[in-house]
């Protein structure tokens, strides 16, 4: 397996069409692309996080997603982030290592973040 993490910006049309589909195997609920794009575009940074599982033959089967969101602490300001939609397909689950993988993968990114 392979791990990475992309911004919204940075995924193609068929991995946001991948991670939607992988929303509805786990959660049994429909996301649109529209849906998709407004989550994950209209962000403080206008861009989120994902960080990606991809199987051998090169699907998505695991991502983890964290929000940019701008916030005030005292007089000054921070971006943190915010975790949702995490998901694993279902064949994929059972090693606690993986999710941890792209979780730290993700922070990464946001620490090296502009």
């Amino acid at each position: 397996m392979e791990y990475k993490v992309k911004k919204t910006t940075e995924l193609s049309l068929n991995e946001k069409n991948e991670i939607c589909s992988l929303f509805l195997q786990v959660f049994k609920k429909e996301k649109t692309l529209d849906e998709f794009n407004k989550q994950f575009l209209n962000t403080t940074k206008g861009y989120s996080y994902h960080g990606l599982i991809i199987s051998k033959s090169g699907s998505i089967v695991g991502c983890y997603s964290c929000i940019p969101s701008e916030y005030q602490y005292f007089s000054d300001n921070y971006i943190f982030g915010l975790s949702v939609d995490t998901m694993i397909n279902k064949e994929y689950r059972g090693n606690p290592f993986n999710l941890k993988k792209i979780a730290n993968l993700v922070y990464e990114s946001m620490l090296e973040a502009d």
